[in-house]
């Protein structure tokens, strides 16, 4: 996509934005009204932003949903800077060509298949967990042992 198509779109984009008003619409015209407000405004949008988008970074390294809050701040950084809706752009155009394979039937049929495998194969680990060790933490003891072992014989430890 060339650099005058894509700033065509973020165009469009920032023009379909401004016409839809709904409550974070005439809250934010009301914030924009005055001069002072508006500074807070964007003040408050910019460091709210960067806070999920830091915090999705950390989420990376810890359990969490750093990617989605990484995202999440970028959308929001993007109502206020050109560039953050620049950055935006293919990822919209990623979820609109994700969502458009998972309409296909025969992804969904996949999909699905792999979830009752999924499923089926923890269910089964579950009952034959319960029968050979019963309601104790001692199966997942040997369990963990015999994984460790196995995965230092292939570092060579």
């Amino acid at each position: 996509m060339s650099e005058e198509s894509l700033n065509e779109s973020v165009e469009a984009d920032a023009a379909a934005a401004e016409k839809r008003v709904g409550a974070l619409g005439r809250i934010r015209e009301r914030a924009k009204a005055r001069r002072s407000t508006a500074i807070a405004w964007r003040v408050g949008i910019t460091i709210a932003g960067i806070v999920l988008v830091i915090a999705g970074l950390v989420m990376l390294v810890i359990p969490g949903p750093g990617w989605g809050a990484i995202i999440l701040g970028i959308v929001l950084l993007a109502t206020e800077y050109v560039w953050a809706q620049r950055v935006l752009h293919p990822v919209k155009r990623g979820v609109s060509k994700a969502m458009e394979l998972g309409r296909h039937p025969k992804v969904r049929i996949a999909l699905w298949v792999l979830v009752v495998l999924a499923t089926s194969a923890l269910i089964g680990f579950g009952i034959w967990y319960v029968y050979r060790y019963g309601l104790s933490w001692d199966g997942m003891r040997a369990i963990w042992a015999s994984v460790r072992t196995t995965v230092s014989g292939w570092f060579g430890g």
